[in-house]
This record gives structure tokens, sequence and C-alpha cells, in this order.
């Protein structure tokens, strides 16, 4: 048996068996997928990007940088694809948390970050897999309108950011006023007929 020193392992992400065999099921998944295993078929992990960007004209370019998960080339045109699991990922619900968690933002992020490098506009892809068995797959084209919605809202963060930065403010959500709480509208029943609500007399 090979020793070894106190530490040797702080820089590794140990894995249960449990959580192995869910990451080799989950890779299988995808691999098998006849869809994501076209654009996975040659490419390059991993990629890392650089690049200056001004930001609705507002002054001074900003340095940039990201990490696209997998850069490949589809009928000769370049195509970014990324990788997420997913508790469903059907489109409507899949849509509806890729909003919540801004996934749109990144997804702009990287396009325009490589027509900055490169040039040229790539198309993107996103191969999204369920977390839990049978590791269901789908492949999500990301069209124009979902890059457009995501750069205006990148493009606000970042005016943001560099206005806080000259202002050394950092005033949060709240913007440093108190706010009023409002609820989702699913929250609230209509009832067009008072009768429904069974109110005694």
């Amino acid at each position: 048996m090979v020793g070894c020193v106190s530490g040797c392992n702080e820089t590794r992400t140990i894995l249960t068996e449990d959580e192995r065999d869910e990451a080799l099921a989950i890779g299988n998944a995808v691999r098998s997928d006849p869809i994501a295993a076209r654009y996975l078929e040659s490419g390059e992990p991993e990629v890392s990007m650089e690049w200056r960007m001004e930001v609705g004209g507002i002054g001074p370019e900003v340095d940039c940088r990201g990490r696209a998960d997998w850069i490949t080339h589809i009928d000769g045109k370049p195509c970014l694809v990324g990788l997420k699991t997913a508790r469903d990922c059907r489109p409507f619900v899949f849509g509806s948390a890729a909003a919540k968690l801004s996934y749109h933002l990144q997804w702009a992020f990287y396009f325009d970050g490589y027509k900055a490098i490169r040039g040229v506009e790539p198309t993107l892809r996103e191969i999204v897999v369920e977390s839990a068995p049978p590791h269901d797959v789908v492949v999500y084209i990301i069209p124009e309108d979902v890059i457009f919605q995501g750069r205006e809202e990148y493009g606000d963060l970042i005016r943001h950011l560099i206005d806080c930065e000259k202002r050394q403010e950092w005033l949060g959500a709240a913007q440093g006023v108190e706010q009023v709480l409002s609820l989702p509208s699913w929250i609230y029943a209509e009832h067009d007929d008072l009768t429904e609500l069974a109110l005694e007399k």
C-alpha cells in the first residue's frame, strides 16, 4: 500500500460510491443520446476565454472572462455547448428554471465573448440531463431572442457594477430604501361569486 502524508487530498474532491455511480450514469445517458453525441463527438473542453468589451457606450472597456464547457464545430461553424443537470428537463419547466437562475445572461455573455475574440458569431446549444433516473436528455437550441434578453440584463448589471465602483456605494437589492412586499399573482384566488367562499351568514 502506498503511503500518503497528511493533507495530500486537500485539493481533491472526494466522492462517495453513490455519487460516483450517479455521475457515471449521467455521463452514459448524455453520451448515449444521439443528438447530444453529435455535439460531443469532437471539440475542446473547458475553454477559457478572456476579452475586453465596452458595454452600452459608457466609456472604458471592461475586462471579461469565462469558461465554455465545450466548443466544437458543426457544419464548419463554431458552436458553444453547455451541459447542465436539472430535476426536470422538459421545455416549459427548464425554461422557467433557466430564467430564474439567469442562464440566459451566461449564454449571451459567452456568445459575445467568443465573437469578440474570434470575430464570428457562434451557435449555442445546451445539453440538459435530468439528475434522477432514467436521466432523460434534451438538447436545446439557444435562439437570438434569448441571447438578446441576456445581453440586455448582463449589460445592466455591468453598468450597475461600474457605477457602484465609481461611487464606492454598494446599496444591494433594497437600493437604500424600504420596499413594499408583493406576492406572486397566483397566490391570490379570484372569486367572481362570493358564494364560493362559503361565508357564514
